[in-house]
Parts: C-alpha cells; structure tokens; sequence
C-alpha cells in the first residue's frame, strides 16, 4: 500500500507479543510462528526509485536508527513547563482540570475527575501522585488579536497529538500537578525540584483564613488535615515559604474564591502581600471584572485580557525578576480562569541552558586534577522508569529496553545515538544488594526482608541498599583508585523518542521528553555481575551458600537496576572517557538555620532529579578564606575516631593506605559565595551520599530536609514541622569523588 502511494517504508523496531498459525492460501500449507508488532515510518519518497539493496537494507530490524534520515528541523512551537502545587485541598487538581478540559467545577470535583489516576484519589478528593496535562496556544486566524486555547475541549483534540498538530506555530504549556498532603511530601518536593519548571503556580484557597466548614467544597482546616497538634499550622504558608526559599518564579493563584466573603479575601490577600513582601518579593494583583464565564468563553482569550496581563505583569517581569502575579480565580463560576490562560500565554520562557551556564562544560569537581574530567555536550535528567519488558523474556530478537523520561538540561539528542548512562552502582555499594531481594520497582519503596534467620536479613530499603549493615562501611574514597568508572556509566542506544508524547526524531534543549534505551556494553555487563558476585562473596564469608547466591543474584540485579536520578551524557568530541560521579559535597547556605544540624546525623537531600539519604559530616562558617580542608579535615578524624557508629556510613581509610591530602579536595569554588548578600553569614555543610554515587555539578541548587529522628532535645521545634516541608536552599560549591 505504501508503494502505491509512492511512499517508502522503514522498521524502526519489531516486538514478538505472541504465537500465531496461518495457512497459506496457494498450497494449503500450514504454518506457525512468533506474532509481532511493528513500528514503522512511513514517508513520501522524493529522490526516485531506491536501490534494490538499499531497499532491502531499509527492510531489515537490524538497521542502525542513525541511518533513518528525517528532517531535524528546530521544533516550530514554544514549550512552557509550569508546576502546581499549594496545600492539600485547595483547588489545584480542579484548577488544572478547567484549564485543561474547558470544564467549570460543580464543587464536588467534577473539573478534576479526568485527571485522577488511583481510585483512592477520586473517593478521597486528594492528589497522591503528579498528575501531567498539556494545552496550547494559537493565534486566531481572524484579525480581532485574540487567542484560542486547545485543550480537550477544543474541535479534534482527543491525545497530546493533537495539541501538537494544532499549535505548530504556537505555545505549549506542560503542566504537572502535585500532592499537597503532607503525607506526600516527597512528591511535592520531586514537582519542585525535579523536570526543571520554568514557573510555579502555587495555590491559596480564598477561604483560608475563615470558617466555611459546612459549604460544598470548603477548604479543610490544618487541625482537620494533621489534627489536633497542628491547628494552629498554615499550610498555604508553609508551601509558599518553601517556593521562596528555593526562588522559584512564582505565580500565586488564589482559588475557590466563590466560597470567600469579602472580608476573608482580604484577609488571604493581605497575609500574601505582607508574607511576600517580607521575603523581598514585590506582588501585584491581576483585576478581572468578569462576573459570568461560560464554558465556552474559556476556549479563548480575549485581546483585552492579553493587554492587561501584558501591561501589568509580563513587560514588568522582563526588568524585575522578583514580581509576584497574584490572579483571583474560581473553577466554578470560571472567574479569573482566562486571565490565568493569558499569563501562561506571554509569560516569558527562560533560555535553555548551555555547557557553559549549566556550570562548566567539563563537569568540574574539587582537585585541581579533576578539572581535566571529560566535556560534557549533551546532559538528560531521568525522572521516571518503566520497564518494557522482564529480564525473563529478553531474547537477541527481543532485546531488554528500558523506558526513562525526564528532561534535557543541554545539548540535543537524535534518535539512534549513543551516550553514556549513569552513574550505577559500583564495589561496596553493589555488594550491599545482600540485603534486597529482587524485583522490586525503582521508586524507592521498601523491599521485604529476608526471612528470619538466613544470611544477612536485616531491614532495608531497594533505594538505599545495606543501610543497617556495619559490616558494608562505605569508605570514603577517589572513584579512580577503586571503583572503574566504566563500570559507573553504560553504553546505550536511543531506540525511540518522544517529545511530550509525540514521536519525533530530534529533541532539543530544554525540552521534555521519554526515550527508549537499549544497553550495548552487555558483555561489560556480564563481566560486572561475576565481579559484584565476588565482591558478595569476600563481604559475606561467614554466610551460608543460600544466603551468598542470593547476595549474588541481588547484586546483579542492583547492577542493571536503572533509577530516578541517573543522566544521560555525551562527552565533547566522541571521547569515550566517562564523567566521574561523586560521594560527597559541599554545599553552601545563607544564614545560620542550618547549623542546628547535627554532625552524624542523616539528612535527604534534592539536588535537580536526584533524591538520596546523606550523611551530614561537617558544617563551618564560611568566613571567605578559604578554611574548608581544615574542617573536612577534623570532620575525618572525628568520624575515624567514632566508635559507636551504629550505621556504618563513616569515612573510612582506603585500602590502598591513601593519604588523606589526596582526598581532599583543596579550597571551594566562587559559585554562589554572595547568594545571601552581605548581610547574613553563610554557612558549609559537607554530606556524603549513604547508598549511591550521584552526578552533581556546581552551583546546582540543593534543598536538605532532616531525615529520621533528631538526637538532640525538640522542645524548641515549632509545631510547623508537622508539616514535612522544612528544609534548607543552598547551592553545591565542590564535590568529590
């Protein structure tokens, strides 16, 4: 059929999904085999006839994807990504719902029920997980300046393929919404820190400081959300001191304002003036006269509301970063939803960002040495796993692909390239897979244990592997002097690509998109297995065998694991030299909050899409002269000294002998030494990693939030800390590996 419409047919990839028989209609003749599916691209055939063999090359599986020539042209539309969030119950899922569905609420949730994903979420009305959406934007074809908003509601838009086939020439905006519980804390922080935002839309229910208990879709009080304890807590407040303290672009949209009197709006609205001022931020309301909005008056934005959007908050914003939209909205009348629409519209995108401002094109580290580490051209956060198919059912002609999506930080990406995939789990770390069992997911949740009595059961979490194990001390240590880095990172192949859900050939920076990714160095990777199954061995010598091959199979397994937090990177010029991944890091705050730390303990710690427990090992005052060796040097030697370290994450002398000056990593970089101003001393806190290796660059910004209990005395904690969002902002200043 492609032949008779001059088109020329290319398999990209083939995927068995079953058995079949036919018999062939000539000769009767039965026959069986494998039943596969098939991806193809099909394309208009422009250079004349193709060659026999070239055509029968085309026809092959084996192809290498790079030889598929399509046009790589710059994506013609815009991509915004903006994220929600604000405490639990105040109208973001049903916010979203409006935008993305043209749908006007009827306060039990209806706006929203098109993007609830679990069945407890729909019974309870509260978002447990980041919920995604995606609208666009389109000049209208008349001369009147308005615009058209394509959602769902819009004329043959049923998929994220169709919002991109109808703005093509316009603006996408990526929106993902967040849990606000705080009993999903982690996913409210993972929609902040991770997939890079460009703006934040933070979320205050209008009835936040009055009694509205009783009325259909009333926001809950704090004591009705944490109980008694916390009656007292505002959780809008704690949301918004966190977006301030990590200085996110901000946009602040108050909601459910059907439900408000007068004079509870002007209660909400004047605390976020005077909190937001306080923090140094200059908020300006956005004013809607409208009174009535139909559904079908949210399908376009009209010119006036462009005008004023632009003349109070875009054209501002280009010359003062520190201005805070505020828009009054109501998913049930429809209130301030086209004002919102018109923001999202000429708010400005933030440039992508470059080796050189991403940091340092070479990935520096610490040692003067390391600033020769490999040049990296392309760098891609993964944010998400999936699995395309078991390890049991991988075969050569099926081979084991996996599915990661996040974003691309710079560089660009082509399908069929290969880069390097990173950074594993390597030595000690893989040898504490001892204590997990296989086949649990990536996302970080407990594994069982091993039953009572065989080797090495213990408790233990699939994300932080051997945590409770003294004898699995991870010693602090160069990664050159044992751990191969090209045992850190693999080689892989880009298979598939998507940009928001539309399969594409390129991706560009900046952009967001899940690739397909086949493992290439599987001979290294068989070689690896034997070596962490050794290394389980000689960690378990007093084990009995089943407890040693269940080391062994762990092991593996944690090996070809892929997780949240790893990277995709190119070196410059092709050099097959991985980057280096790092233990440990200095990062730098403002202030003096932070040092209520305490040395020893444990802390997580969000560093871009990287999420891991850390232990805190020193923390000094930066008094600008450069005195970091001297306490990372008493911080070693405090830790070498201490005998009652139940956990076993202490440094450690390396085996080698290796003298401590070679660990260290000399002075601190420059990078956000003035962050705070002149008026507040900043503070150095140096982590190390308890269970990983991550890849970390300078200046990135870190927020660390106790993890575990305090040991120390907390009749002085503020009742606020019921609410899990207390951390600390800083900027990473070093690291070593």
């Amino acid at each position: 059929m492609a032949a008779s419409l001059g088109c020329t047919v290319k398999v990209l990839r083939m995927i068995p999904v079953g058995e079949c028989a036919w018999t062939d209609e000539i000769d009767e003749t039965a026959h069986s085999g494998k039943l596969w599916v098939a991806e193809a691209f099909v394309k208009p055939e422009v250079n004349g006839p193709q060659d026999p063999g070239l055509s029968a090359q085309h026809h092959h599986v084996a192809q290498p994807l790079s030889q598929i020539t399509l046009d790589d042209s710059t994506s013609a539309s815009e991509q915004l990504r903006v994220s929600l969030t604000g405490a639990t119950m105040s109208g973001k899922s049903s916010l979203l719902g409006s935008l993305s569905t043209a749908t006007l609420d009827n306060g039990r949730g209806k706006s929203r029920l098109s993007l609830l994903k679990h069945r407890h979420e729909i019974a309870s009305g509260m978002t447990s997980s980041v919920t995604q959406e995606l609208i666009g934007y389109t000049e209208s074809s008349h001369e009147s300046g308005h615009v058209n908003v394509i959602n769902y509601a819009s004329g043959n838009v049923d998929s994220w393929n169709d919002v991109h086939a109808a703005c093509q020439s316009g603006r996408l905006v990526f929106l993902s919404d967040s849990a606000g519980h705080p009993r999903y804390r982690r996913t409210t922080v993972r929609g902040l820190m991770g997939w890079a935002p460009h703006w934040t839309l933070l979320c205050v229910p209008a009835d936040n400081d009055e009694d509205t208990s009783g009325r259909v879709g009333s926001t809950p009080s704090s004591g009705e959300v944490l109980g008694a304890a916390a009656a007292d807590v505002d959780l809008s407040e704690a949301h918004l001191e966190l977006c301030l303290k990590l200085e996110l672009p901000l946009i602040v949209v108050v909601t459910k304002l059907d439900l408000a009197s007068k004079n509870g709006i002007k209660k909400t609205l004047s605390k976020l003036l005077t909190f937001l001022k306080k923090a140094g931020r200059k908020p300006i309301i956005i004013p809607d006269s409208s009174t009535t909005v139909t559904e079908d008056d949210l399908a376009v934005i009209p010119l006036s509301d462009l005008e004023l959007v632009r003349a109070k908050a875009t054209d501002e914003l280009l010359h003062d970063p520190l201005l805070v939209p505020i828009v009054l909205t109501s998913a049930l009348s429809g209130m301030g939803i086209r004002k919102l629409h018109a923001i999202l519209h000429e708010i400005s995108i933030p440039p992508a960002a470059t080796p050189t401002q991403g940091g340092d094109a070479t990935q520096p580290g610490s040692l003067p040495s390391s600033k020769s580490n490999t040049p990296i051209s392309t760098l891609y956060h993964v944010e998400d796993v999936w699995k395309l198919n078991s390890n049991e059912d991988t075969t050569p002609e099926n081979p084991e692909i996996s599915i990661v999506s996040g974003h691309l930080d710079y560089g660009t990406l082509h399908l069929g390239d290969e880069l390097l995939l990173g950074p594993y789990p390597v030595g000690n770390i893989a040898a504490t897979a001892l204590a997990a069992e296989d086949g649990s997911d990536s996302s970080g949740s407990p594994v069982a244990p091993l039953r009572p009595g065989a080797a090495g059961a213990a408790p233990t979490s699939r994300s932080f592997p051997g945590a409770l194990y003294k004898n699995f001390t991870l010693p602090y240590h160069r990664a050159s002097s044992r751990t191969p880095k090209q045992h850190e990172w693999r080689r892989v192949r880009i298979t598939s690509m998507r940009n928001l859900r539309l399969p594409v050939r390129t991706l560009f920076p900046g952009q967001v998109g899940s690739l397909g990714v086949l493992p290439l160095d599987n001979n290294n990777n068989t070689k690896l297995t034997s070596n962490v199954a050794s290394a389980a061995v000689l960690s378990s010598s007093t084990s009995s065998s089943r407890g040693v091959a269940a080391a062994a199979a762990a092991a593996a397994a944690l090996q070809g694991r892929i997780r949240k937090g790893m990277v995709l990177v190119r070196p410059i010029g092709g050099n097959d030299t991985p980057p280096q991944s790092c233990r440990a890091f200095v990062a730098r705050f403002v202030g003096e909050g932070v040092r209520n730390l305490i040395v020893g303990s444990l802390a997580v710690t969000y560093i871009a899409s990287v999420r891991a427990s850390a232990k805190i090992i020193a923390i000094a005052i930066d008094d600008g002269a450069g005195k970091q060796k001297a306490h990372k040097k008493s911080a070693e030697s405090k830790m070498k000294n201490d005998d009652d370290d139940a956990f076993g994450f202490a440094f450690d002398e390396s085996e080698e002998g290796e003298d401590n000056e070679e660990v260290s990593s000399g002075e601190a970089d420059d990078v956000g030494k003035n962050d705070g101003g002149d008026d507040e001393e900043n503070t150095l806190v140096t982590f190390q990693f308890v269970a990983t290796r991550e890849f970390i660059r300078v200046g990135t910004q870190v927020l660390v939030m106790e993890g575990g209990r305090r040991q120390r005395e907390v009749a002085d904690r503020s009742e606020r800390s019921v609410v899990g969002l207390e951390g600390f902002a800083g900027k990473v200043v070093e690291w070593f590996g």
